[in-house]
């Protein structure tokens, strides 16, 4: 049970969060995105990844990032609950026939 609560619970804190900060991305500040995609791309400089696998790669990212962000909040909480279900679980007292 505790895992099912958990997945719907995170299916709906992502189907809510997911939204609100990609309008507060696109619209107020880009700019922890764009300092993530300059992260990423200064670190495939520096592996000496060849310029247009550079662009791919950042270009992938982009497309990827927001349906990558849903999948691993919901991921992510099912995970959690699973956790805490193990450590909070209660037996349930047999009944006599």
């Amino acid at each position: 049970e505790g895992v099912g609560i958990a997945f719907w619970i995170g299916l709906i804190s992502t189907l809510i969060t997911v939204p609100l900060l990609y309008c507060y991305i696109s619209f107020v500040d880009g700019s922890p995105l764009e300092l993530m995609l300059q992260e990423q791309e200064e670190k495939m400089i520096a592996q000496g990844v060849p310029q247009q696998g550079i662009d791919m790669g950042l270009e992938w990212t982009k497309k990827l990032f927001w349906p990558m962000a849903a999948v691993g909040g919901i991921i992510g909480s099912t995970v959690t609950g699973l956790i805490v279900s193990i450590f909070t679980k209660k037996s349930r007292p047999e009944m006599p026939i």
